[in-house]
């Protein structure tokens, strides 16, 4: 999916040779992305006590494609906008932890959700660069299994704090653009493991989206 990502953005620089330079970017437009993620989480076990507890870190790997909606102003160069959007996919995070002789292991996995930010960019003859600022509210699922115990799932949704830079261009009414954002999430807690460890897992993930975007001016 990366490569394809690549291969999509190198279409997209290549199709600036036709757009044209003091393009109107004024108005609403409508679109679709498709974005490789990866990042990390970091994964704590604990028990409720506190007298004991395992910090690490896993490797957070997937993708996910998306629907976004915006509004956009033109001050000469300057651009300003609000974006919203929804995503679906999969980027997920993996770890065994050993306690003592006993492992666990935990998994996170984050679904969909969705997103609000602002962006200001400045146009430089046909490309416009941009950084983005906002929200972001996404569904994960933990799961946590002590040795050959049934395993312990729980869900919950993570607010995070979104930031991010891009670059796009304009050919006719079709907006080309790829971004990076990379999204802190606020840690949360999620499994009771069994009733008799009363272990408790924590994870804080941070996950970078490398987006190729499409949008339509309407």
């Amino acid at each position: 999916m990366k490569k394809s990502l690549l291969l999509t953005a190198s279409a997209l620089i290549a199709s600036a040779s036709v757009a044209n330079a003091n393009q109107d970017y004024n108005g609403v437009y409508v679109g679709v992305s498709g974005a490789q993620s990866q990042g990390n989480s970091k994964a704590q076990l604990t028990n409720d006590s506190g007298l004991f507890q395992h910090t690490g870190r896993a490797g957070v790997k997937g993708g996910h494609g998306g629907l976004h909606v915006g509004i956009q102003k033109q001050f000469q160069r300057t651009i300003v906008g609000l974006e919203t959007g929804g995503h679906i996919g999969k980027a997920t995070s993996s770890k065994t932890t050993t306690l003592g002789t006993t492992p666990y292991k935990q998994s996170l996995n984050r679904k969909h959700g969705y997103h609000v930010a602002a962006k200001v960019g400045y146009e430089l003859n046909s490309w416009v660069p941009y950084v983005k600022l906002g929200y972001d509210n996404s569904h994960f699922q933990a799961k946590t299994q002590k040795d050959s115990y049934a395993e312990s799932s729980k869900k919950r949704h993570l607010d995070g704090l979104l930031v991010g830079f891009g670059l796009e261009t304009q050919v006719q009414k079709m907006l080309l653009g790829a971004e990076w954002v990379h999204t802190i999430y606020r840690g949360q807690k999620f499994n009771n493991i069994t009733s008799i460890d009363r272990l408790r897992d924590k994870h804080s993930p941070n996950i970078g989206d490398f987006k190729v975007k499409l949008s339509y001016k309407v």
